[in-house]
């Protein structure tokens, strides 16, 4: 009988990696949809688009929190005087990478071949195109939702607002995806 160390653990797969991709490049989105509401002086429509942007960064952090132990090379990029994680996917032939705040994610393996390297970008830059033969929001989401049991609505923030029509003590989930 063999004692399979990965034995229980989410293993790779191109729908995977592809989700988190998704849902990564649509919290960029977010985050650019809360500034510009923000600059335009549109308070509650900002405040909408960053609740969605952290929501969708916890579900990308928390995916690849099951993945991690599938990592191929960790680093530790400095960009704009803030560390974070990258890991590097290797699978099918393609190479995926993801960064995550070194300080809000626990790295679990400590395997000397994966020891994170630690580098500064100084021209780094984030884009929010996807290609367009990839999932969804919707479907990134709900396969995360079916395959992690991770669910981005849980990360969004409750109101007790007294302007619900709702009872004001009962705390209403505002943002939502009204699919997951």
């Amino acid at each position: 009988m063999t004692n399979d160390i990965n034995q229980g653990k989410q293993q790779l797969s191109e729908d995977l990696l592809e989700s988190i991709y998704v849902v990564n490049k649509h919290a960029k989105k977010e985050a650019e949809k809360a500034t510009t509401n923000y600059q335009q002086n549109r308070k509650q429509e900002a405040k909408h688009h960053s609740n969605r942007k952290k929501a969708l960064y916890i579900t990308k952090r928390q995916a690849l929190q099951q993945i991690q132990h599938t990592v191929e090379k960790i680093t530790i990029d400095t960009i704009d005087s803030t560390n974070y994680y990258c890991l590097y996917f290797h699978h099918n032939g393609d190479f995926w990478a993801f960064h995550t705040p070194q300080k809000e994610f626990r790295l679990q393996y400590t395997d000397p071949l994966h020891k994170p390297i630690k580098q500064t970008l100084s021209d780094f830059s984030k884009t929010t195109t996807i290609p367009e033969e990839y999932k969804t929001l919707k479907q990134a989401l709900l396969y995360l939702k079916t395959h992690l049991q991770i669910n981005a609505n849980n990360h969004l923030p409750t109101s007790t607002s007294s302007l619900s029509v709702h009872d004001p003590t009962t705390p209403q989930t505002q943002s939502h995806w009204y699919f997951l």
